[in-house]
């Protein structure tokens, strides 16, 4: 019988861990798999790292034993635009169990040679680099996208290679959130040459407050920015736990605001502006619980109505309101982690008590014997 989520589940509430990682190498047009790295892998070194952006959020760092010369750069094998397939897993009942984490691209590889070792040092990012500028996405044209334009259309003229930007074909139709399946561009979005093509879709995510990013299939999400509480735990954490090796508490008072000024363009004298403001009473750091008002003032000139200063302003409020402390937790490397999403912790001296804690960043050994860190921040969205 085949391994199943269940049964992952159930060996991480055990002691015995038997880690796995397999790296592929994948052809760039269709993304299909040409040759397995895994035995090459150096696995005393690298990480994986994921962070809550919109934009690049998933980094690769892995060292590949290149003794034979075979990993050195060159056009017919590592090269600009190389792709690499990442799982992690466990071996449960004699059968390896695979959790995705990503499609990476090359970037910056450092060959090393030493009387000791060969060495090649693979650092890759993931499909967002290809248009951020990091390994592409330069305009070699000016791009417009006509007002009232529809946006998800854009999307997918975008990345499947049919609009006139000359830019790689993303193979994977990205994941768009039907809730915005008719929303159209309020203005004319122009970017010069010379700029960058993820520009052009964070300036879209702009206008709806909402989250893009690549996921762990190497697919491009187009998100509503979903209300964390709704969001189930992935793990619950506690000091009786085998899988939590502690943690440390630092309280963000500088960063707190209980309120947010979107300030947008002026048009014919009629300036677009919202204030979103926290006055919860359940909230300790709402205005009347804090006694004051502390206001983030965000000025966007690409906002031109009421409606979308009110969806950027609680958009923002959300971050800055609430997110009074962050906890760094080191744990036993656990794969279905990912960034944005809940967990819980049960830690007295730090005064979390089943509490709900909002991840921003991961960081995974890709050894097995490293810990896993995680960088989570108490929101009070999530009480």
């Amino acid at each position: 019988m085949a391994v199943t989520i269940s049964d992952y589940y159930a060996k991480l509430h055990t002691r015995y861990r038997n880690p796995k990682i397999k790296v592929e190498l994948l052809h760039r047009e269709d993304e299909s798999v040409y040759k397995s790295i895994t035995s090459d892998l150096i696995n005393t070194s690298g990480s994986l790292r994921i962070s809550n952006v919109n934009g690049l959020r998933r980094y690769l760092d892995l060292t590949m034993n290149n003794t034979s010369g075979e990993y050195l750069p060159d056009i017919d094998g590592f090269w600009l635009g190389s792709k690499i397939k990442l799982w992690l897993g466990e071996e449960i009942n004699g059968e390896d169990f695979w959790l995705p984490q990503g499609v990476f691209v090359l970037n910056n590889p450092d060959a090393e040679s030493y009387i000791s070792s060969k060495m090649l040092r693979i650092k890759a990012v993931d499909k967002f680099g290809m248009l951020d500028g990091t390994v592409g996405g330069e305009l070699n044209s000016a791009y417009i996208v006509p007002v009232d334009s529809n946006i998800y259309s854009v999307l997918r003229e975008l990345l499947n290679g049919t609009s006139t930007v000359d830019m790689p074909t993303d193979i994977k139709l990205p994941v768009l959130d039907q809730l915005y399946s008719g929303e159209v561009t309020p203005y004319t979005l122009r970017k010069e040459v010379g700029d960058v093509l993820a520009n052009v879709i964070l300036e879209l995510q702009g206008m709806l407050s909402s989250n893009v990013f690549y996921n762990v299939n190497g697919e491009m999400v187009f998100e509503r920015d979903h209300n964390d509480s709704t969001k189930g735990s992935l793990w619950d954490f506690a000091t009786d736990e085998h899988n939590y090796l502690g943690a440390t508490r630092t309280y963000r008072f500088d960063e707190v605001y209980n309120a947010v000024r979107v300030i947008g363009d002026n048009i014919d004298g009629d300036l677009a502006l919202f204030e979103a403001k926290n006055e919860n009473l359940a909230s300790p750091t709402s205005i009347p619980n804090l006694g004051y008002q502390r206001t983030l003032i965000i000025e966007d000139p690409i906002i031109n109505t009421d409606a979308l200063a009110e969806a950027r302003a609680y958009y923002e409020l959300k971050r800055v309101t609430a997110l009074y402390s962050d906890v760094s937790i080191n744990t036993v490397p656990m794969y279905h982690l990912d960034a944005d999403h809940v967990i819980t912790v049960t830690d007295p001296a730090i005064g979390l008590n089943r509490t709900r804690l909002l991840i921003k960043e991961i960081t995974i050994p890709l050894s097995t014997q490293g810990q896993m860190n995680i960088s989570a921040c108490v929101s009070e969205e999530l009480v």
